[in-house]
């Protein structure tokens, strides 16, 4: 795995982020099952990112 992620779309480097700085095990199953829906109805991927990362955060109860 390289370092450089100057070339790496936009989604890539934010759901990178997020991966190095939330608690991103609680959601992630979820957040993957929205994100792929999103992408198969025509969203582009950095909305259908931050779509499912919102309807996520919903059924997140703090614990």
């Amino acid at each position: 795995m390289t370092d450089n992620h100057n070339s790496d779309p936009e989604w890539v480097k934010q759901i990178s982020q997020d991966v190095e700085v939330e608690d991103f095990d609680k959601n992630k199953k979820l957040i993957r099952e929205l994100f792929l829906e999103y992408i198969a109805e025509g969203l582009p991927p950095m909305h259908a990112y931050k779509k499912a990362k919102k309807v996520a955060a919903v059924f997140d109860n703090g614990g």
